[in-house]
């Protein structure tokens, strides 16, 4: 479309931008409604997922013992396991 016909009107006094968005009005109002749905199910899913992440974040490798002391509190590999996780929290 040439600049100068931009403004220009048709029959029914409308402009192309005008023919235009009464067009497409209901694709838009489809494409909005889209949009939500599509961006609650992301939310549902993310929750999901972080709720998933925590649990594995915070649960102690090896279990713990009857004192509430995680089994392999001695091992140097649960050191690096903690400090792995407390940086990662903290990131």
């Amino acid at each position: 479309m040439l600049p100068a016909q931009i403004n220009m009107r048709n029959s029914e006094g409308l402009t192309a931008q005008e023919v235009f968005s009464k067009e497409h009005q209901k694709l838009r109002e489809n494409a909005e409604s889209w949009m939500k749905k599509t961006a609650e199910s992301c939310m549902l899913i993310s929750a999901v997922i972080a709720t998933g992440v925590f649990a594995a974040a915070t649960t102690v490798p090896g279990g713990i013992d009857d004192t509430g002391k995680p089994n392999y509190l001695k091992k140097p590999s649960f050191l690096v396991f903690v400090l792995k996780q407390l940086i990662t929290i903290l990131v």
